[in-house]
């Protein structure tokens, strides 16, 4: 309890600080507010856009990994972090980030972390035109939809396929 309100005081601060256009400051708030909580997402997910700007990407890196390996929510800081790369056209990166992540997802048994992070992988890989890395890693998705020893569930169905399902099978089918 205290880790956390000494967290959420540093988040404060640090935001303090970004509106203020201080970004150095904002910057080491936000480091302290994961230094006093890691498991706090929102630290993250205020700290790793300002090291993005200021050309630390292999910083923001590490600290998007270590947020997935706290906690769940952390994967979305992970893929958010994967997608701004590749819309940089930093897509070894992103590639590289997301294949870290799914290392950890495996090592931790989480099976929802690692079939986003296997989509994730397919589609940079399928838009990238890599067709066979497209298609062993959407394979493992396609593999987690039809398995029937461990289906998933309706929810988590929904999230792999994300908003437009129709055009996420089209792409497991054309990988």
């Amino acid at each position: 309890e205290i880790a956390r309100r000494e967290s959420t005081a540093w988040l404060m601060t640090g935001q303090l600080y970004e509106a203020r256009r201080d970004v150095e400051r904002a910057v080491d708030s936000f480091r302290k507010a994961v230094e006093a909580d890691p498991t706090a997402v929102a630290p993250y997910e205020r700290l790793i856009p300002l090291l993005l700007l200021q050309g630390e990407t292999d910083e923001s890196r590490e600290y998007a990994l270590q947020a997935a390996k706290q906690s769940t929510e952390g994967l979305q800081v992970v893929r958010a972090l994967g997608a701004v790369l590749n819309q940089q056209g930093q897509v070894e990166e992103a590639v590289g980030l997301f294949k870290d992540a799914l290392a950890n997802a495996h090592e931790g048994g989480n099976r929802l972390s690692a079939l986003l992070l296997h989509r994730d992988l397919g589609l940079l890989f399928h838009t990238g035109g890599d067709p066979e890395q497209a298609s062993e890693n959407l394979r493992a998705v396609l593999q987690a939809l039809v398995d029937g020893d461990e289906p998933l569930t309706s929810e988590e169905t929904a999230e792999v396929l994300g908003s437009d399902p129709a055009s996420m099978c089209d792409v497991i089918g054309q990988a």
